[in-house]
């Protein structure tokens, strides 16, 4: 697993629109500069040709130095905007029951993380390891480890999901469990894991991605939201709530 390190195509964008930006400019100056000492010369000589010489001057440089300004005001915002997050190469495979330890482990160092940090997602001891066995043996997990074996992600993919989404049958791929090892906070591990849950949702065809995150996580929520994902309602349970968001894949 390695992070992508290609150029943004938008810093390629801020160089063209630059550089476009500053040609205009200089041509445009150009024109305006001969445009008036063409205006000069014609009202010292009376000669008309200067004239029109000039005004031929003023209609190529003014509207290249317009179009120079717009071109860098372009450049300007987009050296401005926040760097859209990039994803990590990330290679899932389906877990074995030899990686039931290892996601439990995950599991608990990220509720302990929460709960140390306040974060209401996952309370500790909520995923017991004997239902993340029973998960595995049933093909849900997948997980994501670097070049040591060492896990780095996971994501538990599912076709239906009556728990949260009641008796909804609209073919969807639904995804729980999308953990990552807080030593790769920032790779764009959890970002990649998005993009091939998508991919397999395409690839069996099915119009929607579906998941959730509880009502008191905002970050969460606002992570997801980013990425492409719409509330689309809320499921309400004895002791939390969730948010159920929706990407409708035929528009991504």
């Amino acid at each position: 697993m390695t992070a992508a390190t290609a150029r943004p195509r938008s810093s390629l964008g801020v160089i063209a629109a630059g550089v476009a930006a500053a040609v205009l400019l200089i041509f445009g100056a150009m024109m305006l500069a001969a445009a008036r000492d063409m205006s000069v010369q014609c009202r010292t000589t009376g000669c008309e040709l200067d004239g029109i010489m000039a005004g031929f001057g003023v209609l190529l440089g003014a509207p290249a130095v317009l179009l120079g300004l717009g071109l860098a005001a372009v450049a300007v915002v987009r050296a401005r905007r926040p760097p859209r997050p990039r994803s990590a190469a990330v290679h899932p495979v389906l877990a074995t029951p030899r990686d039931v330890d290892a996601i439990h482990a995950l599991r608990r160092a990220l509720e302990d993380w929460m709960a140390a940090t306040g974060t209401v997602q996952w309370p500790r001891g909520s995923l017991p390891r004997e239902r993340i066995a029973a998960q595995v043996a049933a093909g849900q997990w997948h997980v994501v480890r670097d070049d040591a074996g060492v896990l780095v992600g996971t994501v538990r993919l599912l076709w239906s999901d009556p728990d949260f989404w009641g008796d909804d049958d609209t073919p969807a791929v639904y995804v729980h469990g999308l953990m990552v090892d807080r030593r790769h906070t920032g790779a764009g591990v959890g970002r990649a894991l998005l993009d091939w849950a998508v991919a397999r949702g395409r690839d069996a065809g099915v119009p929607l991605f579906r998941l959730d995150c509880r009502t008191t996580n905002p970050v969460l929520r606002t992570y997801y939201e980013a990425y492409g994902f719409t509330a689309v309602g809320q499921r309400d349970f004895a002791d939390f709530s969730c948010t159920l968001l929706e990407l409708d894949l035929r528009r991504r």
